[in-house]
């Protein structure tokens, strides 16, 4: 699980200033898709190395998603939620780490899964939280959705980051009725 986030991290560093701005709904993953995500008016996309990254483009936030091959079960997705947020807070250099929310049955869409969520300081010692969600919308196969957000762009950026979270739908092809 921490080798899954860690493939990302080099490529947010960069992420919004090579990223497609978009208003649009994002499938993942891109082949063969299980679901689908909105992606909020005037957000940044970008896809990298397996993963699915948006942003807002004047705010110190940035949404993560990507597949989780080692998580086959709940239980190993609900053991695993401690792990991961360590794991995101190396990652992305927050220090002082607090749960905020232990880990716990969460709703991501229309999927029924496992969240976290965590407080601390990012790499210039503002005050920031991360949300770590992982759910199977085949039952099986589990996707990770990482919400990174400073505190002082926690409120200018709370309903589009719940908005992602409520959109996520299984994917339907165009010819599916």
């Amino acid at each position: 699980m921490i080798k899954t986030l860690l493939t990302i991290t080099a490529a947010v560093s960069a992420f919004l200033t090579s990223a497609t701005f978009a208003d649009d709904t994002a499938n993942y993953p891109n082949e063969k898709p299980a679901f689908s995500v909105a992606v909020p008016k005037g957000w940044a996309t970008k896809r990298d190395d397996g993963s699915l990254m948006m942003g807002a483009p004047n705010a110190h936030v940035a949404v993560l998603i990507q597949h989780v091959s080692d998580v086959k079960t709940a239980a190993q997705a609900k053991a695993g939620m401690p792990a991961l947020a360590a794991a995101a807070a190396k990652t992305f250099g927050m220090s002082g780490a607090e749960v905020v929310t232990e880990a716990s049955e969460a709703d991501i869409g229309e999927f029924k899964g496992v969240g976290t969520e965590y407080k601390g300081k990012d790499g210039a010692g503002e005050g920031a939280f991360w949300m770590v969600m992982a759910f199977a919308p085949d039952g099986k196969d589990y996707y990770l959705m990482t919400i990174i957000c400073s505190d002082k762009d926690d409120k200018a950026t709370a309903e589009a980051r719940d908005a992602i979270v409520e959109s996520v739908k299984a994917f339907k092809n165009d010819g599916d009725k």
